[in-house]
């Protein structure tokens, strides 16, 4: 199967007026860029972005997958496994921080007893 873009090995201009096409639609975004005095970076940065912020603050890969119109749920939680990951750690932590909280709110036999029970 070959990879690559669909126009290649066709007609040199079309390529040329692909790449034109493409550069004029970037220009006013690098133009906005300067302007608001932040680095430049690529539109499709943007989409990653907010896919990354969304994820790290608990927005469901379903509604995120949906939003970034992937075809499949797999794609979006290949392309953003390692956010997945870190929300799961995050997660924990918070059952984690919950649980001490609580602990400390009991009484010591009582505080005593959960330690024995727990690993």
């Amino acid at each position: 199967m070959r990879r690559g873009c669909a126009h290649r090995g066709r007609d040199s201009a079309l390529t040329a007026r692909l790449a034109v096409l493409a550069a004029a639609r970037v220009t006013p975004f690098y133009w906005l860029c300067d302007k608001a005095d932040v680095p430049r970076c690529a539109i499709h940065d943007l989409r990653h972005l907010a896919a990354t912020i969304s994820i790290t603050n608990g927005v469901p890969l379903t509604v995120v997958s949906k939003t970034l119109r992937h075809a499949t749920l797999s794609t979006t939680a290949n392309i953003y496994a390692h956010l997945t990951a870190q929300a799961a750690r995050q997660a924990v932590d918070t059952i984690d921080d919950t649980l001490d909280r609580a602990d400390r709110a009991l009484p010591p036999p009582v505080v005593a007893l959960r330690a024995v029970l727990r690993p």
